[in-house]
């Protein structure tokens, strides 16, 4: 999805006359954020929100993901048990 995102962006970006390379943003995405809003002279909060998001989604999913291996686990020993 970010590739899409990044392709799409630097399009548009080009279109304007502002130079950002689309690989920059397929291989190393907050390099692009950064170097997009100092090239296109954007607000400053755009690598500012992509920086919290990506946080947010981090702390979000970390829990989630133990959840589920603790599930896995539990399934595991119930199986073991029952053999």
């Amino acid at each position: 999805m970010n590739w899409v995102v990044v392709v799409a962006d630097s399009g548009t970006l080009r279109k304007a006359g502002v130079r950002v390379s689309a690989w920059r943003g397929i291989l190393l995405l907050p390099v692009y954020v950064v170097l997009r809003t100092k090239r296109a002279r954007s607000s400053p909060m755009v690598p500012v929100l992509f920086f919290a998001l990506f946080a947010t989604y981090v702390i979000s999913v970390a829990p989630i993901l133990d959840g589920l291996e603790s599930a896995q686990a539990m399934a595991a020993s119930v199986a073991m048990a029952g053999t």
